[in-house]
């Protein structure tokens, strides 16, 4: 097996130099709060939906996701294929109305839909949930990568932060999105060629289908049980997930239908799922199946994450190696840069701007937007510090953030956008109840996560769904509000204290029965606090008939003014750099016994350079002769604009 070269900190020192040259780039681009956040609603709906794609990967794909494949064979295949379903089935569901809400926040409208304690709620609620789980992200990447490169892990932590931080500071969501396409060029032919030369160990296809165990519903790992529930609630959480997570990707976009787009592509890249990511820990368990005997892993903890990087480091040349470093950093590269750029989205206009400064004009909140990035970049490099070095566990955190906050927040926000009958402050105590039943079905009843996800989702959505007969009940019928406020506290109580499924104490208990109580008494006490006049119903109404309004695309998104993007003809240009330098990687390190791997990898990127490169000029030259057939209008013709989206 081959370790990192000098040349392979080459490889990976031009990568970050690349990244940071694109973000300074597309600095010019983003000089509005519009631009910087919703990059001025005109991204072809390819680099949006290759962007929706690219947010779900991080080095855990490499690490934790293989060693889970490698321990449940095809069931961590089924798992790790999640997109196909949860991408088209989310975009389905609010695509189209995110981009009609004609917000430039993730959650700005809920100021309107609901009202601002909603929106404060889940504004707080959101950034947190994402910050912890990026400084999670960050520092599985560099617990990953420091020993491969010999490189001390908080320093790493450090350098790999500050990049990722400079360019989404510089470049906004332009940055953002042109990275991410960038990002996903490497890991395609990375990851396509470790998993097609890796077949050869396994004897092929066929020889991988015969000697990989079957398929199976149960599996326990790292003492914990996984079964069908597991994948139902992933599925579940994926497609909600999609559906109010993936809102900048869907409003950020010129039109309805380009929205739409970004939701089926991501749905078909994820069909290269298994193929991309699945088949080395599958390869690796075919050839180790006991991987305490094999030296590479010899002395690690939790061998099984290092499987894929086994793998790799038995096919991959001096060079490539770097380049395969390149691909595992673009995946959290990818995520982290969303996180701070869609985090940066919610406090600017949803927090500074709603609380701090209503007054705050486009200037102000640009520069307010772009300190904030900055802010929670450091915030992200701290915390991965302090991770690193917990004894709790990169991963056990993540999964906590990840199964306690997205049901109970991503309920709201998706189905707000879909049902007028939501009153506008259904959705605070829908949130509450979500947090509460799956914080005590996870941390205190002992559940599996599938059944926490399935009490937090059903409480969540019933609550929202019913709040509007709840408010009507309190007005007219307290006392049977009452008798079904303690039925709901008998009932909550029950339920947990039967399925109890941790040790019997009297703290747990007590815990379960108050915290029962308090959500079902929690019915009368909230409306006490609740406002709700004709106006507030004539609001709502106004909401949903923009949201039935399609949008101009004409006066709306081209209509405004800014400066024009170069997308194809920029990332043509970096691809095809990138393509020409790797084709004379074997002469310079002399591996020349491996050249075709490296005129394959050089072949893709040079060939999607050239395409971008073409559609690009040809973009230019219509746009150019429609322009000076229609002087004083960009926006005239629809051929233009179907040129501008990149049609």
């Amino acid at each position: 097996m081959r370790f990192a070269q000098n040349v392979d900190y080459i490889v990976l020192a031009l990568y970050f130099i690349l990244m940071l040259s694109i973000g300074i780039y597309y600095s010019k681009f983003s000089k509005g709060v519009h631009n910087y956040f919703a990059a001025g609603n005109k991204v072809p709906w390819w680099i949006s939906g290759i962007s929706l794609y690219m947010t779900n990967f991080s080095a855990w794909t490499f690490t934790a996701a293989a060693g889970f494949i490698y321990h449940t064979s095809w069931y961590g295949v089924v798992y790790i294929s999640s997109g196909i379903v949860t991408y088209f089935l989310g975009a389905l569901l609010t695509a189209k109305r995110w981009r009609r809400s004609r917000v430039i926040s993730p959650i700005e409208y809920t100021q309107t839909r609901y009202n601002i304690q909603t929106q404060q709620l889940l504004s707080w609620v959101i950034s947190a949930n994402f910050i912890l789980s990026a400084g999670a992200q960050l520092s599985a990447t560099c617990k990953f990568l420091s020993p491969l490169f010999g490189i001390d892990i908080d320093i790493l932590i450090i350098a790999t932060g500050l990049v990722i931080l400079f360019y989404t500071f510089l470049g906004g969501l332009w940055g953002v999105l042109i990275t991410d396409f960038v990002q996903f060029v490497i890991l395609i032919s990375m990851t396509l060629i470790i998993s097609l030369l890796s077949l050869k160990f396994a004897g092929g296809l066929k020889g991988l289908f015969e000697n990989v165990p079957p398929f199976t519903f149960e599996h326990v790992y790292n003492n914990v049980f996984y079964d069908l529930n597991f994948l139902i609630s992933i599925y579940l959480i994926g497609t909600i997930g999609v559906a109010a997570g993936a809102s900048q990707r869907f409003y950020s976009v010129v039109d309805e239908k380009s929205a739409l787009k970004v939701g089926i592509l991501a749905s078909i890249l994820s069909f290269a799922q298994p193929l991309l990511f699945a088949v080395p820990p599958l390869v690796a368990r075919i050839i180790w199946p006991d991987l305490s005997q094999v030296d590479l892993f010899k002395g690690f903890f939790q061998p099984n994450d290092l499987v894929y990087l086994g793998v790799a480091l038995k096919i991959l040349p001096i060079g490539l190696i770097g380049l395969l470093m390149s691909a595992m950093l673009s995946a959290t590269m990818s995520t982290l840069s969303s996180v701070y750029n869609f985090v940066g989205s919610i406090i600017t206009r949803d927090i500074y701007l709603a609380l701090f400064n209503p007054k705050a004009d486009e200037v102000k909140q640009f520069k307010f937007g772009r300190i904030t990035t900055f802010v929670l970049g450091l915030i992200v490099i701290a915390e991965s510090l302090l991770y690193v070095h917990s004894e709790f566990g990169i991963f056990n955190i993540m999964v906590t953030f990840f199964t306690l906050f997205n049901i109970p927040v991503n309920i709201p926000l998706a189905f707000g956008l879909i049902f007028k009958s939501i009153p506008r402050w259904g959705a605070s105590l829908a949130i509450i109840w979500g947090l509460i039943v799956g914080a005590i079905a996870r941390f205190v009843a002992g559940w599996s996560i599938g059944a926490q996800v399935y009490i937090a989702g059903i409480s969540t959505f019933v609550i929202l769904m019913l709040s509007d007969k709840i408010r009507t009940l309190y007005l007219k019928n307290k006392t049977f509000l009452s008798l079904i406020s303690l039925a709901v506290s008998i009932l909550c109580s029950l339920i947990f204290l039967l399925n109890l499924k941790t040790e019997p104490s009297i703290a747990r208990y007590l815990i379960i029965i108050v915290a029962s109580f308090s959500l079902g008494f929690s019915l009368i006490y909230f409306n006490k606090f609740v406002k709700e006049t004709e106006q507030d119903k004539k609001v709502v109404e106004e909401f949903f008939k923009k949201i039935e309004t399609p949008i101009n695309v004409a006066q709306e998104v081209y209509g405004k003014s800014g400066k024009e993007t170069e997308v194809f003809l920029f990332i043509g240009f970096i691809l095809i750099v990138i393509g020409t330098l790797i084709s004379f990687l074997p002469f310079v390190v002399h591996t020349e016994k491996d050249i075709h791997i490296f005129i394959i990898v050089a072949s893709v990127y040079i060939i999607f350079g050239v395409l971008m490169i073409l559609y690009g000029r040809k973009n230019k030259i219509n746009k150019e002769f429609i322009l000076s057939e229609n002087p004083g209008s960009k926006t005239k013709t629809n051929k233009s604009d179907e040129i501008n989206r990149g049609i």
